[in-house]
C-alpha cells in the first residue's frame, strides 16, 4: 500500500518531543518476510520474537497473525542502502538453525524471496524498507546459516537479454509453470494455461490434470499443445537441397557458434547490421559459376517484431522472390529453406535470405554479413492505469526499460506487481513530451533545438544488466528503477514546482525542528569536484537515423568551466576536462546536444560522479532514520543552516543516495539543486496526447501516425501477418511455387 504520511507525521512528533523534553522515544522492530517455493512456505524472522513482546504484538496485522521466529542473530540490517537499485550491495545474514528447518527449506525451494520491514508500534506504521532474494549458504552449517540476502531477484551480472538462445534441445522453462497470464504471454515456450484456469493446451492423459512440467522434447511439446510449433529447441542438421538436376545436391552449414548466445532485443526502430547467421549453403550453377546462390537463414532478434524490411546480404539488396521473413511469432511457420526439417524458430525474428547471381564458393561463413531495417518488439507492456496495459509497439523509453525487468524470455524475469506504475505512467507522460532547449553562446549567437523529450530506439545485445540499465536510464533522463516502500519505482530527472519545493523534507541544525545529527565539526559536508578535474567537455556518441545509424559523435562544452580549470593550471589557454557518453536509443541529433548539454551541466545524478558544471556540489547529512522514512529517491530536500553556509547559496538537494550507518541514523548524500538553470534548460511545447491514443493521424504529434488507435512513429511500416498457401511443385519448371497474398 502507498507510503501512510499521517502516520509518518504522528512519529515525528514522538520523535520531536523526545529531543524537546525527553519524553519517550520511537519504539522500533525489524524483521524479514522469507517466501519459500512460489508462496508455498511463507517465514516471518527477527532477532526477537516481536509478536509475542509487548508493544510490538499488533504487528501480527501484517504478517497475516503469523508469528516472527527469533532466528536473526546478532543486528544485520545496520548499514545497508535504502531505497537501493540494481548497484545496491548485498545484506549478509546469520540465521539461528538449531532445529535444521532452514536447511530443510532450502533443500526443498532453493532460494526464497525476502523482504525486510521496520515496524513503529505507537503508530502502527510497517515500512517495507528492503527486498530482494535469500540465498541458500554456500556453506551449510549445523546449527546456523550464514546467508546472503540480494537486492532485487537477479543478479546484476546476468546478460541481458538473457535470451532468447537456440540450443538443439528446447531451453524454454514451460509455460505450465508460471504463476500468471501475463508471465505466460511473454514466455519463450508455448501460451499453454490450463494450470492458470485457461483453455490452451493439452490434459495430462495419464491424470487427466494439466500437466505442470515437460520433458522439454518434441514429444512432449506435441502432448501439451497438440503439435510441435512451439519447441523452441533448433536443429542445424538439414536435409540437402537438389539443385539444378537429380544427383547435384546443396549441403548446408550450420553456425553452432550462435547456439548459447542470446538473440538481440530491438525497440522501436532501427538500422540493425549485427544479424547472426544461422544457416547457409552453396547452390553453384553448371557451366555458369558467377550465376550461383547462396542461400542463408539470419536471426534477426527476439521476436515478436513489427516489422523488417530493406533486406541486404554482402551489401546486395534482395529481392522479394528471394526472401522469407519471419517475425518472432511463437508457434509461427518455418521458412522454405527447407521443406522437410527446417526448424520454425518460434519467438526468434529471422529472416531466410537468397542472395545471387554471384559465385557462391567466393562466400564462407566469415565473409558473410546481413543488414536490414527493423521496427521492433511489438508486445511491449504499455500501461494506463495502475491496473489496465496492453501489449504493442513502442519506442517509450520508459515502457521499454519496464519490459526490460518483467519480461519472462529476454528480461529479468521480475513481476509488474512489483512497480509502482502510477509513478512510470507520470515518467513516461513526462518523456514524450515536445521540448525546445535554447543554447546561447559567448557571442550571442542562439540555437534552438526542438525533440521529443526522450526516444528509444535501440537494438540490445548481450551485455552485463548493470551496465545495460544503466545506459538506458542515463541516456533517457530517467532514473534507474529504485527501491520504494516495496516495489520498484521509476522517475525522470524533472523540475520540480514551487509547491513542491515547499512541501520537500527540511534537514536542519537549530531550533526546535532540529533533525541534523552532528558526527564531526560541521553539521553537513560539502563535496565540491576541482575545477581542473570537472568534466568541462562531453563528447556524446549516438546513431543517427539520418546516416542509417551509423555512429556520430558531437561535443558540447562549457566555455566558462573550461576558463575556471585553466586557472588551476596555471594556463591562459582553456583546459578541456573531456568526457565520453553513449546515448543508447537516441538518433535525432537536436534530442542528442540536450541530452548531452543536460548532462555536462547538471551531471548524471549518481553519488559517485557528483554534480555538473552548473551543480558542482555534493552535501552529506546524517539524520534520524525515522527522517528519512517515506522519502523517495531524486526527490528534493532542503537544508537550513546555522552553524555553516551552504556553497552558491543553494537551497534543495537532489537525494541521491541513503546509506543506513548504524542502528538510528541514516547518511543521505544529495545534489545541489540549481532551480534557475534547470528551469530555462527548456520549454514544453504542445503536448502529444496525454496517453499516446487517437482516433486520426490529426490526432498524433509530427512524425507520428495513427496505428490501431495509438500514435507510432511513421518510419515503422505496419504489421501484416501472411498467411501463404500450400507449397505445389511445378514438374515444367522443376520449382516449387508458393502462393503469397498481398497485405490488406
Amino acid at each position: 500500500m502507498p507510503f501512510d504520511q499521517t502516520k509518518w507525521e504522528a512519529l515525528i512528533a514522538i520523535l520531536q518531543k523526545q529531543g524537546a523534553a525527553g519524553e519517550g522515544k520511537p519504539f522500533r522492530a525489524e524483521y524479514i518476510k522469507a517466501v519459500w517455493g512460489n508462496g508455498s512456505e511463507t517465514r516471518y524472522y527477527g532477532s526477537s520474537a516481536y509478536s509475542e513482546v509487548s508493544p510490538f504484538r499488533d504487528v501480527k496485522n501484517y504478517t497475516d497473525d503469523e508469528s516472527i521466529e527469533a532466528r536473526i542473530m546478532g543486528d544485520p540490517f545496520r548499514k545497508f542502502e535504502i531505497n537501493g537499485d540494481i548497484r545496491t550491495e548485498n545484506i549478509e545474514i546469520t540465521l539461528d538453525d538449531h532445529d535444521g528447518e532452514i536447511a530443510a527449506l532450502f533443500e526443498e525451494h532453493g532460494a526464497a524471496k525476502v523482504d525486510l520491514y521496520l515496524y513503529w508500534p505507537q503508530v502502527d506504521l510497517n515500512y517495507d524498507a528492503w527486498w530482494g532474494q535469500l540465498l541458500p549458504p554456500q556453506i551449510t552449517g549445523r546449527f546456523q546459516q550464514i546467508c546472503v540476502m540480494t537486492n532485487g531477484y537477479r543478479t546484476r551480472e546476468l546478460f541481458l537479454p538473457s535470451g532468447p538462445i537456440m540450443p538443439e534441445e528446447c531451453p524454454a522453462v514451460f509455460s505450465g509453470k508460471m504463476s500468471s497470464t501475463d508471465k505466460v504471454a511473454t514466455n519463450l515456450c508455448g501460451p499453454y494455461d490450463l494450470h492458470l484456469g485457461g483453455s490452451v493446451g493439452e490434459l495430462d492423459p495419464g491424470t487427466s490434470q494439466p500437466f505442470i512440467d515437460c520433458d522439454k522434447s518434441p514429444t512432449g511439446c506435441d502432448e501439451r499443445y497438440g503439435h510441435t510449433r512451439f519447441y523452441a529447441g533448433v536443429n542445424l542438421k538439414i536435409t540437402p537441397t537438389w539443385i539444378d538436376n537429380p544427383g547435384n545436391l546443396a549441403h548446408s552449414k550450420g553456425n553452432a557458434g550462435i547456439r548459447n548466445k542470446s538473440a538481440a532485443w530491438h525497440f522501436g526502430t532501427k538500422n540493425f547490421r549485427g544479424s547472426d547467421l544461422i544457416l547457409m549453403r552453396r547452390e553453384p550453377s553448371q557451366g555458369q559459376p558467377d550465376q550461383g546462390f547462396v542461400d542463408t537463414v539470419w536471426r534477426v532478434g527476439k521476436g515478436p517484431v513489427q516489422a523488417i524490411s530493406n533486406i541486404k546480404v554482402l551489401d546486395k539488396v534482395i529481392g522479394a522472390q528471394h526472401i522469407n521473413i519471419r517475425f518472432g511469432d511463437r508457434g509461427q511457420p518455418a521458412t522454405f529453406y527447407s521443406l522437410t526439417n527446417m526448424s520454425n524458430l518460434s519467438g526468434v525474428a529471422h529472416v531466410r535470405a537468397r542472395v545471387g547471381p554471384i559465385n557462391p564458393f567466393s562466400v564462407t561463413l566469415q565473409s558473410l554479413s546481413m543488414e536490414c531495417s527493423i521496427s521492433g518488439d511489438r508486445e511491449i507492456a504499455v500501461w494506463t492505469d495502475d491496473e489496465t496495459f496492453t501489449r504493442r509497439w513502442s519506442d517509450d523509453r520508459v515502457w521499454c526499460l519496464a519490459e526490460m525487468y518483467t519480461n519472462q524470455t529476454a528480461g529479468l524475469k521480475y513481476e509488474p506487481g512489483r512497480f509502482w506504475i502510477d509513478d512510470a505512467i507520470a515518467a513516461s507522460d513526462w518523456g514524450r513530451k515536445t521540448v525546445t532547449h535554447t543554447f546561447t553562446f559567448p557571442d550571442g549567437e542562439e540555437h534552438t533545438f526542438l525533440h521529443r523529450r526522450t526516444t528509444f530506439d535501440a537494438s540490445l545485445v548481450e551485455r552485463p544488466a548493470i551496465d545495460q540499465i544503466v545506459d538506458v536510464c542515463r541516456s533517457g533522463r530517467i532514473s534507474i528503477p529504485f527501491q520504494y516502500d516495496g516495489k520498484y519505482s521509476i522517475v525522470p530527472f524533472r523540475v520540480w514546482t514551487d509547491e513542491e519545493l515547499d512541501d520537500a523534507r527540511v534537514f536542519t541544525d537549530f531550533g526546535p525542528n532540529k533533525n541534523i545529527v552532528w558526527q564531526g565539526p560541521q553539521p553537513v559536508i560539502f563535496e565540491r569536484t576541482r575545477p581542473d578535474v570537472l568534466t568541462n567537455e562531453i563528447a556524446f556518441t549516438f546513431e543517427e537515423i539520418g546516416n542509417y545509424d551509423i555512429p556520430r559523435t558531437i561535443y558540447v562544452n562549457d566555455p566558462v568551466a573550461q576558463a575556471a580549470a585553466s586557472k588551476v593550471a596555471g594556463d591562459e589557454a582553456l583546459a578541456i576536462v573531456k568526457k565520453q557518453y553513449s546515448g543508447l536509443g537516441i538518433r535525432n541529433v537536436n534530442e542528442a546536444v540536450s541530452r548531452a548539454r543536460w548532462t555536462l551541466f547538471f551531471g548524471e545524478y549518481d553519488a559517485k560522479t557528483g554534480g555538473g558544471t552548473k551543480n558542482n556540489c555534493l552535501a552529506k547529512v546524517i539524520v534520524p532514520l525515522e527522517w528519512m522514512i517515506g522519502m523517495k529517491k531524486y526527490e528534493p530536500f532542503k537544508l537550513e543552516l546555522e552553524s555553516q553556509e551552504i556553497p552558491e547559496g543553494f537551497e534543495w538537494f537532489i537525494m541521491l543516495e541513503a546509506q543506513r550507518i548504524d542502528g538510528l541514523n541514516v547518511m543521505i548524500t544529495g545534489l545541489a539543486y540549481n532551480k534557475d538553470e534547470m528551469e530555462d534548460f527548456e520549454e514544453e511545447a504542445e503536448d502529444p496526447p496525454p496517453t499516446g491514443l487517437c482516433s486520426i493521424d490529426a490526432d498524433c504529434p509530427t512524425g507520428y501516425v495513427c496505428r490501431s488507435g495509438v500514435c507510432v512513429r511513421v518510419d515503422p511500416p505496419p504489421y501484416c501477418p501472411l498467411d501463404p498457401g500450400t507449397p505445389t511443385y511445378n514438374t515444367s519448371t522443376k520449382m516449387i511455387e508458393l502462393e503469397i497474398p498481398e497485405c490488406p
